[in-house]
């Protein structure tokens, strides 16, 4: 039954998911919050006369996070910490020379303390935290950290120190004497009982990038919003400062297209402690979706407010149709969050004389049908053009022959 168990673990955990498992992974990160408190560490080193507690502390998760990103309204930070520590122990070591030691270690006092830090922007932040507090919260305001760019990054530290005194009872203690050429004799010799005083200490720091703001969608074809029927494209830009895993396209308020570029799955750390990694895929149904991350996108000529967005994004959907259509495209951030844009495009068949259109049939007026531009009858006279001018134009037509001629050959 125990391998059953633990082979469903496994699969779970190695399970790819089209949508990030937020709820999975929150729901087990919120029942293991508590045993991360004081846990069992299985890497302490062996306690000695010189060293005897080991404390050590980590930020295990912030929440919610994915792939190493937080969004800016996040509201908790689990940690961790664990510790041990000696207490009526016997203690027994050597000198380097051989001699034995042997004393009983009991503790008398302990004072902690930890401080928790945030750091964004420049800006650090600090709070002073209780052993027993799960989970910890955020330093910074949501609307402080939705300034991000999508490549800013928040850094947690966690700093600690604990003193410890120490009742060390002497039970046996050996000199060295009569040493000679680096061979000594060891003698039971006289040692006071005596107060200790151990300081142990340390830090963790973590950083995970900030998903912020809403992005801003813009249409590059077709760009005045009408278009030839027979070239139906609803292309957009996506500027963003979160990254997105998914894009979608609706015509008439019907999905028509769908694209994933990331695939989901569940990563269990030493602690217990489960992690939304992200991984790179390729899946697109008659539509292709990009992610642009080259730097930091500033579209100043097309925004009011001069904005920067860590990411860009392109989409690409054709369709058919003529007469005016709404379509709308959609993506979803890696916490499931959606946002769209919706733009009416006419699609228009072309016209002849404003009278009949490429098809043959007559307009009668319809707005389906692209009117045509009738030129004027007009008599032709003569033109003087310069010679310096006619010599130009002889050049031109030229070298565009040749080029014609060489392409064909």
């Amino acid at each position: 039954m125990r391998r059953l168990l633990i082979a469903v673990l496994l699969a779970q955990l190695l399970f790819a998911y089209a949508d990030p498992p937020l709820e999975e992974v929150g729901a087990h990160n919120s029942g293991a919050a508590a045993g991360l408190l004081n846990y069992s560490d299985p890497y302490v080193p062996e306690l000695t006369r010189f060293e005897p507690a080991h404390v050590n502390m980590s930020t295990a998760t912030p929440w919610p996070a994915v792939g190493g990103r937080v969004p800016s309204n996040f509201t908790e930070v689990y940690w961790a910490w664990a510790e041990e520590y000696l207490d009526g122990n016997v203690v027994r070591w050597t000198t380097d020379r051989g001699c034995e030691r042997e004393v009983r270690m009991t503790l008398m006092g302990r004072n902690s303390s930890v401080e928790y830090y945030n750091v964004f922007q420049g800006q650090n932040r600090s709070a002073g935290i209780g052993m027993d507090e799960q989970p910890l919260p955020v330093l910074f305001a949501y609307a402080e950290l939705d300034n991000s760019t999508g490549n800013d990054t928040i850094e947690f530290m966690l700093e600690w120190e604990f003193e410890y005194l120490y009742w060390m009872e002497v039970l046996k203690w050996q000199d060295e004497e009569n040493c000679v050429n680096g061979s000594c004799d060891c003698v039971d010799a006289f040692h006071s009982d005596e107060m200790v005083s151990i300081t142990v200490g340390g830090r963790d720091t973590k950083e995970y990038f900030v998903d912020a703001g809403v992005p801003e969608f813009m249409v590059v074809k077709p760009l005045l919003g009408e278009q030839w029927h027979m070239n139906n494209r609803f292309d957009c830009l996506v500027f963003s400062k979160r990254k997105a895993y998914y894009g979608e396209t609706f015509l008439g308020g019907n999905s028509s297209a769908e694209a994933r570029i990331y695939n989901f799955s569940i990563m269990e750390d030493a602690l217990g402690v489960w992690h939304i990694e992200a991984e790179e895929v390729s899946n697109f149904s008659n539509m292709s979706f990009a992610e642009e991350d080259g730097g930091v996108y500033s579209p100043v000529p097309l925004l009011q407010e001069n904005e920067s967005f860590a990411f860009a994004y392109l989409s690409y959907f054709a369709y058919r149709g003529v007469g005016r259509h709404n379509l709308t495209v959609g993506v979803k951030d890696w916490y499931g969050n959606g946002f769209n844009h919706t733009e009416e495009i006419l699609s228009r068949k072309l016209s002849h004389s404003g009278e009949y259109g490429e098809d043959g049939l007559p307009v009668s007026g319809s707005g389906n049908y692209r009117p045509s531009y009738s030129a004027p009858d007009v008599e032709l006279g003569r033109v003087l053009i310069p010679s310096n001018i006619l010599a130009v134009l002889i050049v031109l037509a030229s070298v565009s022959i040749f080029w014609a001629r060489k392409r064909r050959g």
